[in-house]
Order: C-alpha cells, then structure tokens, then sequence
C-alpha cells in the first residue's frame, strides 16, 4: 500500500483494503499470479504491514 494518502482521517479497514495490502505485499511473480488465481486465506497472513 504505497500510495499516497490524499486524507489523515482515520478509515474502517474493508475487504478491498485488506486485499489491496496483501496483495501489495505478498508473493510477485509467478507465486503472485497463482495466489491471486488461487484466492488468498487471510487465515494464512503470518504479517502485514499497513502504514
């Protein structure tokens, strides 16, 4: 999630949020496409960084 943030207003963290972080974060390449294919188990997440 490294785009910047038009507003400091504290946000509800949504589905879509959550998704956008992990993909961000998660495996790239080959890795990345099938966890996307795949779904992702947020159950799964051991980490994620939100800034």
């Amino acid at each position: 999630m490294n785009r910047p943030c038009n507003s400091m207003e504290p946000r509800v963290m949504d589905d879509d949020m959550l998704k956008l972080a992990v993909g961000d974060q998660g495996p790239q390449e080959e890795a990345g496409q099938l966890a996307k294919q795949e779904g992702i188990l947020f159950k799964d997440v051991l980490s994620l960084q939100l800034d």
